[in-house]
């Protein structure tokens, strides 16, 4: 897949629940922010525990999302597919990561610093953290 101009990027954010209800230039400024990546099928995205310092947006691809139970083997916690958000304890004050994420097919995603996104989100009436401030995280 090729780099994505900053107009797709854009279109992709605004169509999303997340930043539904934000203004176009708060859109605009976020898009330009943002960091195109691509993974390799079986490529690691981030590791549980890790700084939980991105918000993603999968563009293509599929990933797998997963944890490690009481026996330390793998746990799966199910797949994130295209247009679908990843990451999004980075939002709701978690410092570390509580699962893990490998891609599992080669992939593009849209990554967004949280230090950009908290700013645009919680200022603007129509953004879903603004409407829904106690989200939470299970994990099995």
């Amino acid at each position: 897949m090729r780099r994505l101009s900053s107009d797709q990027v854009t279109r992709i954010l605004r169509g999303t629940s997340l930043l539904r209800g934000v203004s176009r230039d708060a859109v605009d400024a976020l898009a330009r922010r943002t960091r195109q990546l691509r993974f390799d099928a079986g490529e690691t995205i981030f590791e549980k525990a890790a700084d939980a310092q991105f918000v993603y947006w999968v563009i293509a691809g599929r990933i797998r999302v997963a944890t490690y139970g009481r026996n330390g083997n793998e746990s799966l916690l199910g797949f994130i597919e295209e247009g679908e958000m990843l990451g999004e304890q980075a939002l709701v004050g978690k410092a570390r990561r509580i699962v893990f994420a490998i891609s599992e097919s080669e992939s593009t995603l849209i990554a967004i610093d949280r230090r950009d996104l908290l700013p645009v989100v919680k200022t603007h009436p129509g953004s879903v953290l603004v409407k829904a401030p106690f989200l939470t995280v299970s994990v099995a």
